[in-house]
């Protein structure tokens, strides 16, 4: 999975999808090791803390006063399957939808995600994070929705919105930095500032 790094000055933590974090005996990154610090399961969010995070290693991500808009493009940075590749990945894609199915609490991207995307950053075009990975579609889900209604959710995946995520950084009050407005950036600025503040995350003993 993958994590953002959040917080400021020497408390920090890290943030990622609950799901992956649950049942994990130890959490690592690099040379750095995690423990579970809070899980909400409901919103599929977890927080890791570590006695060695380090300010100079780790940059915290600095966290928008709003989210996306539909139609927007945006990017999926993250570390799906750096045990094979040892590198991270970008994928591309938009907004499909600020609400899944009437719920507020996640959006509605397009994009080919790799399975393990879990918890990596979606960015829009100004590099503002607007949501973390939750899932992606499911094959089952796609094999019925073809046969039941003759259409399909294939690149459709679900994300956490970021209104969620301050949310629950605020009730366990995570002091994060925020940022009120920005420009465009190119792809390769958007890339190069998200490995600042993401990690590369392995559940072991689960």
């Amino acid at each position: 999975a993958t994590g953002i790094w959040v917080g400021r000055n020497n408390n920090l933590y890290v943030l990622t999808a609950g799901h992956f974090a649950n049942g994990c005996a130890k959490i690592r990154s690099n040379e750095l090791s995690l423990r579970i610090y809070k899980i909400d399961d409901y919103n599929d969010l977890a927080l890791l803390e570590s006695d060695n995070a380090i300010n100079n290693n780790h940059i915290p991500a600095k966290l928008p006063s709003k989210a996306g808009v539909e139609n927007e493009k945006i990017y999926v940075f993250g570390y799906p399957r750096q045990t094979i590749l040892g590198k991270s990945e970008t994928s591309e894609g938009e907004i499909i939808s600020l609400t899944a199915k009437g719920d507020r609490s996640k959006i509605v991207i397009s994009g080919d995600l790799h399975v393990h995307s879990s918890g990596s950053p979606v960015i829009n075009e100004k590099g503002l994070i607007v949501g973390s990975v939750h899932a992606k579609a499911s094959l089952w889900k796609r094999v019925t929705e073809k046969l039941f209604s003759g259409v399909t959710s294939e690149g459709q995946n679900l994300a956490i919105s970021i209104y969620t995520i301050k949310s629950f950084l605020d009730e366990n009050n995570v002091d994060y930095l925020t940022i009120n407005k920005s420009e465009k950036k190119d792809r390769e600025r958007i890339i190069f500032e998200a490995k600042k503040y993401t990690v590369p995350l392995e559940c072991w003993g689960k």
